[in-house]
């Protein structure tokens, strides 16, 4: 009895197809694969070199232009708010004599409404037809306060030049008081303050000394403040008395006290003091004067024939 064996078929390992099954031959490393694999491995980190710069270079754009857009919205704003953040200097304007201060504006450039500048013009106006004096033109000064003056204001002015010590008494045609207006301000509703400079100087001006540069005599002055309380009042009145008043301004109340710490001087006139010695300043005789003294009363026909009594004045708001 012959016995036959069959050679078992290897079995395939690790999956391989036992058709293709070969022996395994360790690669043999060349100069070529190595200098390839070099030059692979160079190519790729370039590569990423370059993928990092080009990121960077994205962002230092994005980043470039967003500092621009704020810049030029930093640069539209500085535009736009400059205005609204401009320094503006004052003028202070300080009297030597008293230390008065004021600040000095151009009425274009200051924030004021029409009316209160027509109310400090008619304030201004009425302090220098009360306060001022000239021999020549007192009784026209006096028809044009009567105008501006309420009834009690009215009495008190008649009252004023019908006692002995009246200006056109006292100055006669010797002296003459001017007035200079320093400022005018609002302290409430309706009620103002005004500051003016009283000066008392002869008539015909009198004599300069070219070798001292002096005055002979002396001019005085005085600083005073002025409160008036005052309303307008649509009362009837002459064609004349509107030429004067067309606004229909009404002194209610007229206060005069002499500014604070100034120095008294006894040839110094006013209507609460009268002088007694001024006869004492040697006054040159003017140039011409009239032989009598003005009437001072007041015309009716240049006032309404019933001035309304002015109403109370509003209360502040």
């Amino acid at each position: 009895m012959a016995l036959s064996f069959k050679k078992k078929p290897q079995n395939p390992q690790n999956g391989e197809n036992p058709a293709v099954v070969k022996d395994k031959k360790p690669t043999k490393i060349t100069k070529k694969i190595v200098t390839n694999d070099f030059i692979r491995m160079s190519r790729e980190f370039e590569t990423t070199r370059i993928d990092e710069v080009e990121k960077s270079r994205n962002v230092a754009w994005k980043v470039a232009g967003a500092s621009c857009v704020v810049s030029i919205c930093l640069a539209v704003a500085i535009i736009f708010l400059t205005p609204l953040k401009e320094v503006r200097p004052y003028l202070v304007r300080v009297d030597n004599s008293t230390g008065q201060t004021d600040i000095v504006s151009q009425l274009e450039n200051t924030k004021i409404a029409p009316e209160d500048a027509v109310s400090k013009f008619f304030g201004a106006n009425y302090v220098r037809l009360v306060e001022g004096y000239d021999w020549y033109t007192v009784q026209s000064s006096f028809d044009k306060a009567m105008l501006f003056a309420s009834s009690e204001e009215q009495n008190r002015l008649k009252n004023k030049f019908s006692m002995p010590d009246a200006p056109h008494k006292f100055y006669e045609d010797k002296q003459r008081v001017v007035i200079d207006i320093n400022s005018v301000s609002f302290i409430a509703q309706n009620l103002m303050q005004v500051r003016f400079t009283k000066r008392i100087e002869p008539t015909n001006g009198g004599a300069y000394s070219t070798n001292d540069g002096t005055m002979t005599p002396t001019p005085i002055t005085s600083q005073h403040i002025a409160t008036i309380g005052y309303d307008y009042i649509n009362a009837p009145a002459s064609d004349e008395a509107r030429l004067i008043n067309p606004l229909g301004f009404v002194v209610k109340t007229y206060k005069v006290d002499t500014v604070m710490g100034e120095k008294k001087d006894t040839n110094v006139v006013t209507t609460s003091n009268v002088v007694t010695n001024v006869a004492s300043a040697p006054i040159p005789s003017p140039i011409q004067a009239p032989a009598v003294a003005p009437k001072v009363v007041a015309d009716p026909n240049a006032l309404p024939e019933a001035l309304p009594v002015a109403p109370a004045p509003a209360p502040a708001q």
